[in-house]
């Protein structure tokens, strides 16, 4: 702290002055970003020379913070139609993740006059640095994309479509960090040609994972084997509704079990309740396991009972078997998306 105080009391330095700190940081060569403050009541001096240098930063941060967030909401509208919900829900969240994040490369410098009391603090970074910078990340970010896009085409290939989902849905975050930059350096004003963006490649690339997302989010294929027995009958009530509502999320059934990306076992027996009234009442007491094809673990096991009422023994224990149906598809649907 000693020290930091006698460094204070050393001569003014040249950006303390506005004209001088053009001259020496022109605007065609730097950004930058100036803040003035004071130790304030409490504050020990680290803490308010901190403060006083992050408002520096944020000065010179906002006016291209400002561009780039207003270019990536437009843009993220538009690149995200047809896309689901929830991977669009995820590039949003990137999107403010990204233009919130700090800019790298830019160093604060602060003095203290013990005169005046006042502490001044001069955010600055050199614009070809920035550019080049985030020229190389874009670059390095896209090819990691190209990988995983790649690898992903291999596992749907091989039938593990669940994991090639899962590597497809992380490229998501990562392309709205390139277009992020994209617009940065657009913000920044030079050297934003078609090349250092890379905008035709993102592009071609954002859509090549976006259609296999769609495509693969249509595609959980799902083998069931049920054994169900209604007073004594075997029948197959539970499967064949649960396979239209699982239907609707987007499953698809296959009859071979090599072919599956998850293995549904389903066991179900009606049980007599007994007489409420002028109804009889019937449960549905189900066992039910969901394995993963893959890694062949299983990944959901429940046991329940759903109870359900009609005029006889028969059709109330139907109604039990039909009602059980929607609720075990609401109980598989996340493990069907994002188990591995």
């Amino acid at each position: 702290m000693l020290l930091s105080l006698m460094l204070w009391g050393q001569g003014a330095p040249r950006w303390l002055d506005q004209q001088r700190r053009a001259l020496s940081y022109p605007s065609e060569l730097y950004v930058t970003g100036f803040a003035v403050g004071s130790v304030g009541a409490g504050e020990t001096a680290a803490k308010a020379t901190l403060r006083v240098k992050r408002e520096a930063q944020a000065v010179l941060s906002e006016g291209i913070r400002v561009r780039v967030q207003k270019e990536a909401q437009a843009n993220s509208k538009s690149l995200m139609v047809g896309a689901s919900e929830q991977i669009s829900e995820m590039y949003e969240s990137a999107i403010k993740t990204a233009t919130d994040a700090e800019i790298v490369g830019v160093t604060v410098d602060s003095y203290y006059d013990e005169k005046s009391g006042t502490l001044s603090a001069f955010a600055y970074a050199d614009r070809q640095e920035l550019i080049s910078y985030h020229r190389e990340q874009i670059a390095l970010l896209l090819q990691q994309v190209e990988s995983d896009y790649e690898q992903a085409v291999l596992l749907t290939k091989s039938g593990a479509k669940p994991r090639a989902r899962k590597l497809c849905a992380e490229a998501v975050p990562v392309l709205a960090k390139v277009a992020c930059m994209q617009d940065f350096l657009v913000a920044l004003g030079k050297s934003a040609d078609s090349e250092s963006l890379q905008r035709t490649t993102s592009l071609a690339l954002r859509g090549k994972v976006l259609q296999m997302v769609a495509e693969l989010e249509q595609s959980v294929f799902l083998y069931v084997e049920s054994t169900e027995t209604l007073m004594g009958r075997p029948t197959q009530i539970i499967a064949n509704t649960l396979k239209a509502a699982l239907a609707k999320e987007g499953c698809a059934f296959t009859d071979s079990i090599a072919q599956a990306d998850f293995t549904l076992t389903l066991s179900a027996e009606s049980r007599t309740h007994g007489m409420v009234g002028s109804l009889m009442f019937c449960y549905a007491d189900v066992v039910v396991e969901l394995t993963n094809s893959y890694t062949r673990k299983r990944v959901y096991q429940d046991e329940f009972s759903q109870k359900g009422g009609g005029m006889d023994d028969r059709s109330a224990a139907r109604r039990a078997f039909e009602d059980v149906a929607p609720l075990l598809a609401k109980k598989l649907r996340p493990w069907l998306k994002d188990s591995k």
